[in-house]
């Protein structure tokens, strides 16, 4: 092991999920990931109770693993956070029980960090699906061109929606109208974010989750359409059972495939690129290296 002091932690306080990348130097030497869906029913406008009481439980596993690293510990939230009415008494529970600043993200911010973190700095398109919100970015000459968000995710469309996939259309299109015209894309569309993830996990007919494997994984549209409809037709037994996803992951994957599947066809394009490289990647080469997209 390297010196401690150098060590860093990185910690995403997402929608759907807690995860933490610790390194050292850059090379990354520990990773998690556990599901609270500090999203669930967001859609009044309220982090509930019970779903925060499961994201500190979380961040107090995480916390106290980077604690015995002795890393440097920086840590971000996103769209759940950013659009709760209660967000900031979050963000001071945070810090009085961590004595950590608590870093929220705007929609553009996580958009840039998403990007820097699946390109490093280059040219190409991504799409990250979340929890709360869904982001389609374009990336060109050092420029971020094209940015933007809407406030659906995997949890959130589930919460509005639940199996009802005409609805669930209805519901995309409608945020949907509000997406600047997009130019034709040159090259790869890279997908991040919980879902993508998983749709790498299923489409490497691995057993045991392995990020060096899925990383960069292509799904084309049509193979991630039919995935969306044995989602949606069936109970979350059955994905678990068939899919080998956790039961928390089970309840929102159907929304997040639809939102992913949208957003491709809305792009123009008939594959992606699944990568495993996302806003942890770029909120460490942001906030630890300075590095990034001119505005």
């Amino acid at each position: 092991m390297c010196n401690l002091q150098k060590n860093v932690a990185i910690i995403d306080i997402g929608s759907n999920s807690v995860r933490i990348r610790i390194s050292c130097e850059g090379k990354v030497f520990y990773r998690n990931t556990i599901t609270t869906q500090l999203a669930k029913d967001i859609s009044c406008g309220l982090l509930n109770e019970q779903s925060v009481k499961r994201t500190f439980l979380a961040l107090d596993e995480l916390i106290e693993r980077a604690n015995k690293e002795n890393a440097q510990i920086y840590a971000f939230a996103t769209a759940a956070v950013r659009n709760a009415v209660n967000g900031k008494a979050f963000c001071a529970q945070f810090f009085t029980r961590y004595n950590i600043e608590l870093d929220v993200l705007s929609g553009k911010d996580e958009a840039q960090m998403g990007i820097l973190g699946a390109l490093q700095g280059g040219n190409g398109c991504v799409i990250d699906v979340g929890g709360a919100s869904s982001e389609l970015v374009i990336a060109n000459n050092n420029r971020i061109v094209y940015t933007h968000s809407m406030q659906l995710g995997a949890v959130v469309l589930t919460d509005l929606c639940a199996k009802n996939i005409y609805d669930a259309n209805k519901k995309i299109c409608e945020n949907m109208q509000n997406f600047p015209p997009i130019s034709p894309i040159d090259g790869e569309i890279y997908a991040i974010g919980g879902t993508a993830n998983v749709i790498a996990f299923i489409k490497s007919g691995l057993s045991v989750y392995d990020r060096e494997k899925t990383n960069g994984l292509v799904v084309t549209k049509d193979e991630l359409y039919n995935l969306v409809k044995d989602f949606y037709c069936h109970n979350e037994d059955y994905i678990v059972k068939k899919y080998k996803v956790n039961d928390l992951r089970a309840k929102v994957i159907h929304s997040g495939a639809l939102l992913l599947h949208s957003l491709l066809t809305y792009a123009g394009k008939e594959r992606l690129v699944l990568s495993e490289n996302d806003n942890l990647e770029g909120y460490y080469l942001a906030k630890i290296l300075g590095k990034g997209y001119e505005n």
